[in-house]
């Protein structure tokens, strides 16, 4: 025959599969607002204590701070506009988004004898600082939603678990919309 057997292609792959185990201690993570003012400070406080009741003393936390653009659009106010970036109105109306999702901070710390450990954090969204811009809006800095992870490691088995809390930070006290009728 003049066909050519000694090209072939093989697909495998190889995984593992263990059996679950829940976790036996929780985590949680408190801020000190779900909203606040570009330039405020903002606490978090990571928790971890056994169902049973103990808490975890020592247990390594390790934090990780990420910012995305924050869009105002208020519920039951559809026909009205909140601002001019061209950025915010691709992501409302056509769910296109740009939402800029950035590390923008870490830290190692471990739990104190009530099994708690802050994190104090002041985001500088500063227009010098503010990398994410457009041809149109380079100048104008974004209002943005800051989340704060905490991950708890049990010194005693070395699992881990994870919790999240998160701030809008905003560049106004108040928001002005219009209505257009077209």
């Amino acid at each position: 025959s003049d066909k050519d057997t000694s090209l072939f292609i093989v697909n495998d792959a190889v995984f593992f599969v263990e059996q679950y185990s829940k976790p036996v201690f929780k985590t949680t993570v408190k801020n000190s607002a779900k909203d606040a003012m570009m330039g405020d400070t903002i606490k978090a406080d990571a928790q971890a204590s056994y169902y049973f009741g103990g808490t975890l003393p020592g247990a390594k936390v390790e934090w990780s701070v990420r910012s995305q653009n924050y869009f105002f659009d208020p519920k039951n106010y559809s026909e009205y506009r909140f601002g001019t970036d061209s950025d915010m109105m691709n992501c409302i109306y056509w769910g296109s988004c740009s939402t800029s999702d950035m590390l923008i901070a870490t830290s190692v710390g471990t739990l104190s004898d009530a099994g708690i450990a802050g994190y104090e954090f002041a985001p500088d969204f500063s227009v010098s600082g503010n990398t994410d811009t457009t041809e149109y809006d380079n100048e104008i800095p974004k209002e943005k939603i800051v989340s704060y992870t905490a991950k708890v490691t049990d010194p005693n088995t070395g699992k881990t678990v994870t919790a999240t809390d998160s701030t809008i930070f905003h560049l106004t006290d108040g928001y002005v919309g219009l209505q257009s009728s077209y």
